[in-house]
């Protein structure tokens, strides 16, 4: 194992580690990030967008204050979620 630091391992460990997680969860994700959202209108009209790359259903802003869902907006983190198309296992047949 490696060294411990105040209690865990160094986190510099799992940095390749997280890497590469962080590249397989994209590549296992149902939506891709789309244009930006720039109006409360705009987002209330989807049902999933993309926040900071992670896909989060529409109920979760609902229920924030609005200050905060409009900082969100100005700061240009909040994208439309795009389906991306299902990959389909190409069989080749014998």
């Amino acid at each position: 194992m490696g060294d411990f630091l105040n209690g865990g391992i160094v986190f510099a460990e799992y940095i390749p580690y997280l890497k590469i997680h962080q590249e397989y969860l994209r590549t296992q994700r149902k939506y891709e990030p789309g244009e930006l959202i720039t109006s409360i209108q705009d987002l209330l009209k989807d049902t999933w967008v993309m926040w900071h790359g992670k896909t989060k259903h529409i109920e979760m802003f609902k229920s924030m204050p609005l200050r905060v869902v409009i900082n969100f907006i100005n700061s240009g983190s909040i994208r439309k979620a795009i389906p991306r198309e299902p990959l389909l296992n190409k069989v080749s047949d014998k």
